[in-house]
């Protein structure tokens, strides 16, 4: 045999061994670059749920423009801002009996603990009376 058949005998292994650490080597340097499927699907997953809440608020922006659009090209009429401002007056005057009913509470919380503090005042005066006595 040749001389090139010496190197080729000889050099083959190493060219082999070479060749497949480049191939492994390339193959973790393409894996760590690119994402999975299952990656790439949650991650599709969460900018389709993004996607879907921003449509949302852009047309819930587009339904509040068009009212205020109408507001300002139709002014309400005298009948529909009664109606409102009786839903309103009507809110606060629930919001008042809470408060009433809240505030009634409270001062009979307060009482009971103010009953209870003269009581130790009390009893405190006359543990100290007894003890001077002696």
């Amino acid at each position: 045999m040749g001389i090139w058949a010496d190197y080729i005998k000889y050099g083959w292994p190493i060219l082999t061994g070479v060749a497949a650490f480049m191939v492994m080597v390339a193959s973790l340097l393409l894996n760590s670059r690119f994402v999975t499927r299952a990656e790439h699907k949650l991650h599709a997953e969460a900018d389709r749920e993004r996607d879907a809440k921003r449509d949302e608020a852009i047309e819930a922006h587009d339904r509040e423009i068009k009212l205020l659009t109408q507001h300002l090209k139709e002014p309400p009429t005298r009948h529909e801002l009664d109606e409102r401002l009786s839903t309103v007056l009507q809110r606060l005057s629930s919001v008042e009996a809470e408060m009433r009913s809240n505030s009634l509470r409270i001062d009979r919380e307060f009482d009971s603990l103010s009953k209870q503090l003269g009581t130790l005042n009390d009893y405190l005066q006359a543990i100290i009376e007894q003890g001077m006595r002696r």
